[in-house]
């Protein structure tokens, strides 16, 4: 998503099959962006398809025709960083691990308004031009390279200039998986050190693409 786009250029899709929980979330999460709501795993399985890019999926677990968890993982399988947050009113924990491996956050719908907020913020965060052109300029550098899910985290989390030990830690691998994943991307891309690697992305997802004219 490029700096500067619009409230119906940054859409978040909403896949929850209470109404009365869609108006909760449409009322206190109102912002620079669109919703679009669906209620089912098909229909949200549809959107996915036929979106060109998405700002931000929220997800109840429990759905009519299946679970959320099948719809985090088609949106993983199109967009590798695009922020994916799951509702579920039960703490259970393979179901939460399983959200984790998908890259995904979880709130919980006992405590509405608390939650609500923590959504607000984390949307708002999503909105700064900086995160955007990043999440993007990764996301396309990633596509151009053939890497994979995993390597377009490395290279995402490094962009964001996060250390290398904390990478390990966010994405549950080891130090020498990390450098397999590093040594990768470099030779995919072709470039030499990884850290200089991530400077450039990082410089080139804050400079505003020409407008065409």
């Amino acid at each position: 998503m490029r700096e500067g786009a619009s409230a119906a250029e940054r859409t978040v899709l909403v896949v929850e099959d209470d109404a009365a929980f869609t108006r909760v979330l449409s009322r206190y999460l109102s912002g620079p962006w669109r919703f679009e709501s669906v209620t089912s795993v098909a229909d949200a399985l549809r959107a996915i398809e036929q979106t060109g890019k998405l700002h931000a999926v929220i997800i109840d677990l429990m759905l009519p025709d299946g679970s959320g968890l099948e719809v985090v993982s088609a949106v993983r399988a199109r967009w590798a960083l695009v922020p994916v947050i799951v509702l579920t009113g039960h703490v259970l924990g393979p179901i939460i691990n399983q959200i984790w491996a998908l890259r995904a956050e979880y709130l919980l719908k006992l405590d509405c308004v608390p939650a609500m907020k923590l959504l607000k913020e984390r949307l708002v965060r999503l909105s700064e031009a900086g995160g955007e052109s990043a999440r993007q300029v990764v996301e396309e550098y990633a596509q151009r390279h053939h890497l994979t899910t995993r390597e377009t985290d490395v290279l995402a989390l490094a962009v964001a200039d996060v250390p290398r030990n904390v990478i390990t830690t966010r994405l549950g691998i080891s130090p020498d998986t990390l450098k397999t994943h590093v040594k990768s991307i470099l030779q995919k891309c072709d470039e030499k050190r990884f850290d200089e690697l991530a400077r450039k992305l990082r410089v080139a997802s804050r400079t505003p693409t020409p407008t065409a004219t």
